[in-house]
């Protein structure tokens, strides 16, 4: 696994722990936007073309599954602080995130660092229902954001900027702060 860091940036320290990405992880993301971005669907299939603006929606994806696996391996780095333990670099790649902790060799140090990061996402869940509960029920995206048949960006108004409630329409923004709240916990929990 240390090989890894051969084939790795340093983006710099953060907390004492050096903050490496790997040299694949750029193009993954960028081959991931760009697929987006110049996708045509076949012509037997209109119905699996593109909104405008998709590929700005997996910028702000890729931008938010970083962060997100960043912040899990701090919870690892400091999980491994808490029971007296260490950690000096965090990898970020395309398949995720490592975090190089060297704890104590007892049972309980163990599962707290590797528990750690797992907690963290299950704050960034919590914190963000927490706001979105906290927003008038007007502005709440639908907790099931696709709709009842089909692919999801078929009709990509349909679960992006309407909304009903209480007998009013309520036009949100697709980079509103219901929406980015949403997506935020959705990055969170696919990342264990």
């Amino acid at each position: 696994m240390r090989d890894l860091f051969m084939w790795s940036i340093p983006l710099g320290r953060l907390f004492g722990v050096t903050v490496r990405v790997h040299w694949l992880f750029p193009f993954v993301a960028l081959g991931m936007v760009l697929h987006v971005a110049l996708y045509r669907p076949p012509q037997d299939a209109p119905m699996l073309e593109m909104p405008p603006g998709a590929w700005i929606d997996t910028l702000i994806a890729v931008g938010l599954l970083f962060v997100i696996v960043l912040l899990h391996e701090f919870g690892h780095v400091f999980g491994a602080r808490w029971v007296e333990g260490d950690a000096q670099e965090v990898l970020l790649w395309p398949l995720g995130g490592l975090a190089f902790v060297e704890v104590p060799h007892t049972p309980r140090a163990n599962f707290i660092a590797t528990a750690a990061g797992p907690f963290v996402n299950f704050l960034i869940c919590l914190g963000c229902a927490l706001l979105l509960l906290g927003q008038s029920p007007a502005l709440q995206p639908p907790w099931n954001p696709l709709p009842d048949r089909g692919f999801p960006w078929r009709n990509h108004d349909q679960w992006v900027t309407l909304y009903t409630w209480a007998g009013s329409t309520v036009q949100l923004r697709p980079y509103s702060l219901p929406v980015f709240l949403a997506r935020a916990s959705g990055s969170a929990t696919s990342i264990s």
